[in-house]
């Protein structure tokens, strides 16, 4: 069976475990030029291609149930949803089966235990999946990735 963890933010990831595989994509995103900044739009072409070549109907993929957070900005708070809303959309219209998962539960299971704070994570999946690389404070995302598709395969293994 092939087990799958997305978390939908925008420096998030998908991450696959498959037969004798692990496989990390980050989000697909391109940047988009415009007025005085840039900004980064998913890209949902490649989101539905990767989906779409990597997962079956017999797969299992676990969706971060991600909600805004205390002082986290309003734009911030907006691309979040967005991406679990794209995520969710992408995943039903392609008739994949997925489970959405709050942090507090995966993170119970897996990060049990460990001090607070996105470099648990990190610490966690490596001792998980010692071939990937995850080398930045900013692999937070391929790290809750993982975990949530190691948490797929703990809980749907079974079933």
């Amino acid at each position: 069976m092939i087990f799958c963890g997305i978390d939908p933010g925008l420096d998030g990831a998908l991450a696959i475990i498959a037969p004798g595989q692990v496989t990390v994509y980050p989000t697909p995103t391109f940047t988009v030029m415009g007025g005085n900044r840039n900004r980064r739009e998913y890209d949902l072409s490649v989101m539905v291609y990767t989906l779409r070549h990597q997962l079956t109907v017999d797969s299992m993929t676990c969706l971060e149930a991600v909600h805004s957070m205390p002082k986290q900005g309003v734009a911030s708070s907006f691309s979040f949803g967005r991406g679990l809303g794209l995520w969710e959309g992408l995943l039903t219209g392609l008739d994949l089966p997925y489970q959405k998962v709050t942090p507090q539960r995966w993170q119970g299971l897996l990060l049990a235990g460990q001090p607070k704070g996105k470099g648990s994570s990190i610490v966690v999946a490596k001792g998980l999946f010692p071939s990937v690389r995850m080398d930045r404070v900013k692999d937070h995302g391929l790290a809750d990735a993982l975990l949530l598709s190691e948490y797929a395969r703990r809980i749907y293994a079974s079933s």
